[in-house]
């Protein structure tokens, strides 16, 4: 991933680009579309919780740039300093991350100005590989933590059915010998990569 200032105005973005093949939906009009871009941008309208897609075409993405790195960086900043992370900011971290989840999953979120309503219409999308370093830190001015940002739904899926693949440490042990079900999304939030 590059990072680069927009041409209109002095916020920064994140240009990732698809080195190898990656999925791809069919549009009626002939062409082609990553299935990411097709989660983030048509299903996934903006949510403050869930990473911005700005822009993209057929392998590079335009994404949001989120300056405070991601969990698994303020992890190991807290273990090299030998201090523990504030049990008040583990619980803010839970609740947003739960408000991202329940989104995902349901297209619900809390009556909040600053969030979507819900689109009649949605799918619900298995993420697949949540990870530290797949949830992002945002600043948040008006508030007393930053904001945590859902991000790279580069294996995520609308299939519930098929979503028994992901990130093998995020895996939930039922899902290995069992059902998967939408429950089993809140292992990875405690599982560590």
């Amino acid at each position: 991933c590059d990072l680069y200032q927009r041409s209109n105005s002095s916020k920064l973005i994140v240009c990732k680009v698809m080195k190898y093949g990656f999925p791809q939906i069919n549009l009626s009009s002939g062409r082609r579309k990553p299935y990411e871009a097709h989660l983030l941008h048509d299903l996934l309208s903006p949510h403050p919780l869930i990473i911005d897609l700005h822009s993209f075409n057929s392998s590079t993405f335009y994404l949001e740039y989120c300056s405070m790195g991601d969990l698994m960086d303020l992890s190991t900043a807290y273990l090299a300093h030998r201090t523990p992370v504030p049990e008040s900011f583990i619980w803010h971290a839970y609740h947003q991350l739960a408000i991202a989840f329940a989104y995902i999953h349901t297209g619900y979120t809390p009556d909040h100005p600053s969030y979507p309503k819900p689109n009649p219409k949605f799918q619900p999308i298995v993420h697949r590989d949540v990870k530290p370093s797949n949830i992002f830190i945002r600043p948040n001015p008006h508030a007393p933590y930053p904001d945590l940002v859902l991000a790279d739904f580069g294996i995520a899926t609308t299939d519930v059915v098929s979503a028994r693949s992901g990130a093998s440490r995020s895996i939930p042990p039922k899902a290995i010998s069992g059902p998967w079900a939408r429950a089993s999304m809140s292992w990875p939030r405690g599982a560590r990569p």
